[in-house]
């Protein structure tokens, strides 16, 4: 997940990927985590947003971009 937090990663597309039902994997997503797939990503995504306005301030443009 750390390579592909950019992507569209929903649990539909991770249960295609892993020929798994979407609730088994999210079931076994919160057992594992503790958190939900969206809530686990969105925190990822502000993360590594994060570290991008600290070390480049003039990446707003490409923040923006990830987001849509």
């Amino acid at each position: 997940m750390q390579m592909n937090y950019m992507n569209n990663l929903s649990l539909d597309h991770l249960a295609n990927r892993m020929s798994l039902h979407p609730n088994y994997i999210s079931s076994l997503f919160k057992k594992e985590t503790g958190d939900t797939l969206v809530n686990y990503l969105n925190a990822l995504r502000i993360r590594e947003a994060q570290k991008l306005l600290k070390t480049q301030p003039h990446s707003l443009k490409r923040l923006l971009f990830l987001w849509e």
